[in-house]
């Protein structure tokens, strides 16, 4: 995988990483609140929320991977090896926040500010 961002990358292509990035950050949230809805909210409804958030964190896990993976120009091999590791707790965690990283510098080496909500072209 290469590790320098481009440096002229077709605008397609940001876009594409942009969108991705908002939905692997929006996954790690609902990772994250499917935690803490087990842990807060007890026996009756804990379970079936956390049950329900991680299923919606993990389809936006796997379309996020996607479309990111496809705007860095990642090799379909290890886009589908991403995308099996989403299903190992923790490890979907880690796999998100190193792709999201790497979005992050593409994205501001090519004039964008990148925060907790996603990107914005400065």
């Amino acid at each position: 995988m290469n590790t320098k961002p481009q440096t002229n990358p077709p605008e397609q292509s940001l876009e594409a990483t942009r969108i991705g990035q908002i939905m692997i950050i929006w996954a790690i949230l609902l990772n994250f609140g499917a935690v803490f809805a087990g842990v807060l909210l007890g026996d009756t409804i804990g379970p079936v929320l956390s049950l329900l958030l991680s299923l919606i964190a993990l389809v936006l896990a796997i379309v996020g991977v996607a479309k990111l993976a496809s705007g860095l120009g990642i090799n379909i091999a290890v886009i589908i090896l991403c995308c099996m590791l989403l299903f190992i707790p923790l490890i979907n965690l880690i796999t998100l926040f190193v792709l999201s990283s790497k979005a992050t510098h593409l994205l501001q080496a090519n004039g964008y500010k990148v925060g907790i909500g996603g990107a914005k072209k400065i």
